[in-house]
């Protein structure tokens, strides 16, 4: 029953020590994912920036520059699509992450229930055991001050 426990106590220090891993690349990539959504963000922003500019330039500037000014914004909306996909991209593999900490931080409870369990046991059969040992001493004690 002892090695049983060691072994188990063994395993749960491995999941512990995945799970720590699996919580250091999650936060990883929720960075990530932060930083790929602050991104979009900005160029959303930089659009709607640009696209006041335009309208506030109505008919004053020069075709060439008006043509620039339209140019510059499809770019913008070009690299917002791309960030677009990047975000999705990040998503999944956020939620595949969390996915694969979930799992561990799930063998690691199972493992310490399992310890739990164990112990809990353990100190009933030891328990039993005393108690069989006081049960015999005191059937025993009597016969022994006759003796």
């Amino acid at each position: 029953m002892k090695t049983n426990v060691s072994v188990i106590q063994k395993l749960l220090s491995q999941a512990h020590e995945a799970e720590q891993r699996q919580a250091a690349l999650l936060a990883q990539k929720q960075e990530q994912y932060r930083h790929a959504l602050r991104l979009l963000n900005d160029l959303q922003a930089h659009i709607i920036h640009y696209q006041q500019r335009q309208h506030a330039m109505g008919c004053s500037v020069a075709w060439g520059e008006a043509q620039a000014m339209r140019d510059f914004i499809d770019t913008l909306r070009t690299a917002v699509a791309a960030q677009r996909v990047e975000v999705n991209r990040l998503q999944s593999m956020l939620d595949e992450q969390t996915k694969a900490w979930t799992a561990t931080r799930q063998r690691v409870k199972a493992l310490e229930q399992l310890v739990s369990k164990r112990r809990a046991t353990a100190f009933a059969t030891q328990r039993q055991r005393e108690q069989a040992e006081l049960d015999d001493w005191l059937l025993h004690q009597p016969s022994q001050r006759a003796a």
